[in-house]
């Protein structure tokens, strides 16, 4: 089987020596947690390349939003209008910020609701002027107690650890995104950098689901159609 992961840095980056998967059959989740918890971090320390991979992966999504029309989205809900849920970034995700900043589609965003992990989203009517909030998990979600139940969400944009180009989502291992996308019926966009991106399968449990698009800084992969 091919390198799980495309070169990073042609292998060598400031003196690192990287280690490829080179057979995801043989890995864990945990394995591959730790590989691209150290691509992403050797990738995101140079901020010229991640702030135009940033760039990148704000004009693939602002691409699809264009080419995704209202007739495409809507009739998920029922709903005249389109609501995405983002994500603030942590500090090994894509800022998706300047989109929230300029796009004029309604925005929702994830808040956890119990120690237990139950995540719910509340609506943000302005994202320049919200009030945020830090979680003890280290991300900022809205002061906003205004939950907006999954059924009007038409769009969801979903960071991870790594995606695969046919879909499959790693995440960080708490569950959070796999619980709630047990019912959400909308489309489901994963985020990432090229770097964390496989042409291999990732290992997978039952309860994973599969993302409908993946964004990086240089491709927009429909995976429905890939699926056909």
């Amino acid at each position: 089987m091919a390198c799980l992961w495309p070169p990073l840095f042609g292998n060598n980056f400031s003196g690192w020596s990287f280690s490829l998967i080179s057979d995801v059959s043989l890995s864990t989740k945990a394995s591959v947690r730790k590989e691209l918890k150290e691509r992403v971090r050797l990738f995101v320390q140079v901020p010229t390349l991640r702030a135009a991979a940033e760039v990148g992966v704000v004009s693939s999504l602002q691409n699809l939003i264009s080419n995704l029309t209202v007739s495409e989205i809507a009739p998920l809900s029922g709903a005249s209008s389109v609501c995405v849920a983002g994500f603030n970034a942590l500090s090994d995700e894509p800022d998706l910020s300047s989109f929230y900043h300029s796009t004029s589609l309604s925005l929702v965003f994830p808040k956890l609701t119990s120690v237990d992990g139950v995540m719910e989203f509340t609506s943000v009517a302005n994202y320049s002027s919200e009030k945020w909030e830090v979680s003890s998990l280290g991300f900022s979600h809205p002061a906003s107690v205004e939950v907006v139940p999954a059924s009007d969400i038409q769009l969801m944009l979903i960071p991870g650890l790594g995606f695969s180009s046919s879909g499959e989502r790693l995440g960080r291992g708490k569950g959070f995104y796999d619980r709630y996308l047990q019912n959400f019926k909308g489309l489901k966009v994963g985020v990432c950098f090229d770097c964390q991106l496989s042409e291999a399968s990732l290992p997978t449990d039952g309860w994973d689901i599969k993302m409908d698009y993946i964004i990086t800084e240089t491709k927009c992969i429909d995976v429905r159609k890939l699926s056909v």
